[in-house]
């Protein structure tokens, strides 16, 4: 998918660092693994609320969200933190979904960057595509809480999704 800019109050946001794009994965086991990469609208976005500047309303179907100009800021790293997820701890949530945790910001400061994906296979084409479902710095102000997790190796997940096997929880 290739995104296209997107305008608010004169302003033009570049997405295209969030075009999908292939990644191969060279694991520990010395195996590698071709993967799409694909970023949700979510990354980007946030939920909407009434206070909401109307032209910043950012729809895709029937999901409606609102363009948040620090989730794009952020979404600027994404591409780097996911080419480079076989070298970071990642967790697996109670879904099919896995996330894992930047810890600090372009100032060197620490900062909790939350990036959940999801990793499936085409049945057809046996391709794997690691979906960014979303991404986003926790705000202490809403009453939310990171999913309880255990660690997990992108081996398994890729090694899991290209044999069809559910990842069970521990």
């Amino acid at each position: 998918m290739r995104w296209t800019d997107f305008g608010i109050q004169n302003q033009l946001f570049d997405l295209s660092h969030l075009d999908q794009f292939d990644h191969v994965y060279l694991l520990s086991d010395g195996s590698s693994h071709c993967v799409t990469i694909r970023f949700s609208h979510h990354c980007f976005t946030d939920h909407p609320s009434p206070t909401d500047d109307p032209d910043s309303s950012f729809v895709i179907g029937k999901d409606r969200r609102t363009f948040d100009v620090q989730r794009w800021q952020l979404s600027q790293r994404l591409p780097q933190i996911i080419k480079t997820l076989e070298t970071r701890y990642i967790s697996h949530t109670d879904h099919q979904s896995f996330f894992t945790v930047e810890l600090v910001n372009e100032r060197g400061q620490p900062q909790d960057y939350e990036v959940y994906f999801e990793v499936t296979k085409d049945t057809k084409t046996k391709r794997l595509y690691l979906t960014v479902k979303s991404a986003y710095s926790r705000d202490p102000n809403r009453n939310t809480q990171r999913p309880k997790s255990r660690k997990i190796r992108l081996l398994v997940i890729l090694r899991n999704a290209q044999q069809n096997k559910p990842i069970r929880r521990q």
